[in-house]
């Protein structure tokens, strides 16, 4: 089905040559200022080089840690990071197809406040698996849209074996193409169970590489065992505050502001029908969507982990609180743009990292991008786990 206003607006083949200009110097930085990245990187080369199995973290990043092993053994960081800008690339690309299916009336706007958003800006210029997920995940949920079961079930266990925790978003799409199946046609029909069964062999594509893992704790579940920290951190209180506090700066309080206040003029009872295909695609991209917010209350631990919330939330947005009022989308980009370069924050910790609790506090931090340039800047030329702590506690004192 084609929409020719959509289609229109969404010719923009300057977009994604502007953001490659604009994010190839951070590439340069060095493999990037998260610790995983080095684990990664040292325990893929011992796993790989040294053919001793190892990995990161559990449950287990045997497919990202041999991506990481290959790319930097032939380029270094710069290779490793061009990567991750490529595979953001075609994630941005894939953004704006399915905002023309979507109708987002205007995506090129849509698709550049994901691209400035500040933990996607760190996630494409720097060694880590978000964006490599995230494209799997985007895949994934395009062949859920078209009925390929095969494409969803390959990209969808692809996506599962860079992060497990992915296995929750994947259930969440899958659970909402099979429930608007059901829906619509009145009961459980051969399109649900063909869904179902591309599910089921997406988790055994997925897990099956935790077989690795499985081996390496002696054969038992124990690389299942979120790594968390101390039980002190994750009271109600701990796991409510974190996930307000934290997700909120996922697109920034100014964001959220301004989503608030279009969603409070958007003129909802005006909204025409949906036809059948487009009201598939909300209800699977608001399955991804949900499913992540819930995965983020359960580990409200690294914003990043709101990756693939935000490029759903943003094509969800567009097609509806965003639709028609376009100086409310330069508003919006404005307002995630700016939270890179300043950060407002209200709350104090007692201890950084490992907060019990929080006085409020008003000031305005360095922005998260500019912060990451100057912690990336500390951690040039180390290429394990070892050299980041040395550095880390250099840098601490």
């Amino acid at each position: 089905m084609e929409h020719a206003p959509a289609q229109r607006n969404s010719r923009y083949p300057w977009l994604i040559p502007v953001a490659v200009l604009c994010l190839l110097p951070l590439c340069f930085l060095g493999y990037g200022s998260d610790n995983d990245t080095y684990g990664v990187l040292q325990f893929g080369a011992q796993t790989w080089r040294m053919h001793v199995l190892a990995t990161s973290r559990n449950p287990g990043y045997w497919t990202y840690e041999a991506v990481v092993y290959a790319l930097s053994s032939l380029g270094g960081s710069l290779l490793s990071n061009l990567g991750s800008l490529a595979v953001s690339c075609v994630a941005l690309w894939r953004f704006l197809r399915i905002a023309q299916r979507l109708r987002v009336g205007h995506p090129v706007l849509m698709a550049a406040c994901f691209v400035v958003t500040p933990v996607v800006v760190i996630a494409a210029t720097s060694t880590m698996d978000y964006m490599w997920s995230l494209l799997c995940l985007v895949l994934a949920a395009e062949g859920l849209f078209d009925d390929r079961p095969v494409q969803a079930a390959l990209l969808g266990g692809l996506a599962i074996s860079f992060r497990g925790a992915n296995a929750v978003l994947v259930a969440g799409g899958y659970a909402a193409a099979i429930g608007y199946e059901i829906y619509r046609r009145r009961g459980l029909s051969a399109g649900a169970v063909k869904t179902a069964i591309s599910g089921i062999a997406a988790a055994v594509l997925g897990c099956s590489v935790y077989v690795l893992s499985y081996r390496l704790a002696h054969n038992t579940l124990a690389f299942m065992a979120p790594m968390t920290g101390p039980a002190s951190l994750w009271t109600w209180k701990g796991y409510l505050g974190r996930f307000l506090y934290k997700g909120m700066y996922a697109i920034g309080p100014l964001a959220m502001v301004v989503s608030a206040y279009a969603a409070a003029v958007y003129p909802w009872r005006q909204r025409r029908e949906p036809d059948s295909e487009h009201a598939k695609l909300m209800a699977i991209s608001a399955g991804f969507f949900l499913s992540n917010v819930a995965l983020f209350l359960k580990f409200p631990i690294e914003v990043s982990y709101l990756i693939p919330g935000i490029f759903f939330f943003l094509l969800l947005a567009g097609a509806t609180i965003f639709q028609e009022r376009r100086w409310l989308g330069f508003a919006l980009f404005a307002a995630i743009g700016s939270l890179n370069l300043v950060t407002p924050v209200f709350a104090q910790p007692n201890i950084p990292g490992l907060a019990t609790s929080a006085r409020l506090h008003i000031a305005l931090n360095a922005g998260t991008l500019s912060a990451d340039v100057k912690t990336r800047r500390m951690f040039l030329g180390c290429e394990d786990a070892i050299c980041w702590i040395a550095r880390d506690q250099m840098g601490h004192h």
